[in-house]
Parts: C-alpha cells; sequence; structure tokens
C-alpha cells in the first residue's frame, strides 16, 4: 500500500492525493477515479546517495534508475578477452584508447557504467 505524500490541486480546484507508488512514481488518485502516474526522473545527484561496495552496480538511463548484480567472474573474463584484443588492434594505429568499466555520464539523467569502452583520439580532444 502506497503512502500519502503530499496533497495537491489540480486546474479545476478538485484536490488529490498524491501517493508514491510501489514503483517509486508519484502517482495522483484524483476524485473522479482516473489516475495518473508521475514518474520520478534520476540524476547522477542521486547516485551519490546510494552505499559503495554493496556488491551492486547503480546506473542511471533516460532518468530511470537501473540496479543490478555486479558481473559474474565468466563475464568479467569475457570483457577482459575483448579489451585485450581491441588494445592489441589499438595498438596498430595508435587512434584511441580502450578504458575498462568507466562511469560514464552523458548527461544528468544518463550516468551509466559500460564494460568497457573506446574512445578515439578525435573523441577525447
Amino acid at each position: 500500500m502506497a503512502a500519502p505524500v503530499v496533497r495537491a490541486n489540480d486546474s479545476s480546484g478538485a484536490r488529490g492525493t498524491d501517493t508514491l507508488g510501489a514503483d517509486g512514481g508519484a502517482q495522483w488518485a484524483l476524485p473522479w477515479g482516473c489516475g495518473v502516474t508521475q514518474v520520478r526522473r534520476f540524476t547522477s545527484a542521486d547516485l551519490e546517495l546510494f552505499p559503495d561496495g554493496d556488491g551492486k552496480r547503480y546506473e542511471i538511463i533516460d532518468g530511470q534508475l537501473f540496479l543490478s548484480k555486479q558481473p559474474a567472474a565468466g563475464h568479467q573474463l569475457a570483457c577482459i578477452h575483448i579489451a585485450t584484443a581491441l588494445d592489441m588492434w589499438n595498438a596498430q594505429g595508435r587512434s584511441g584508447v580502450v578504458r575498462i568499466a568507466p562511469g560514464v555520464v552523458f548527461a544528468d539523467d544518463d550516468d551509466v557504467a559500460p564494460d568497457l569502452v573506446w574512445l578515439s583520439r578525435e573523441r577525447l580532444a
């Protein structure tokens, strides 16, 4: 059951109850029986509120919070092999750099942690 958070007025002056739904979205229970869900958009600042070293991976993609376990050993080994091959290819032309598990902030509401990335020298400039 969602707990009431705040009272709100709509444009007609009718009052509804704002509750926080199980999915984290604010749910508006309007008097005339239609419900509207307003989903909370997370930002990079919200990531600072989560604990470090708890074995979980927190990412924000398009304002939505994604939570997953850290990758298993087989996944990590595959990433090492791919990163090694990519780095060997890159060394031939020295056209960029390989980074393992960087935090990448595309925008305030897009803060992700890919397994690895390759960045061209042009992008680094």
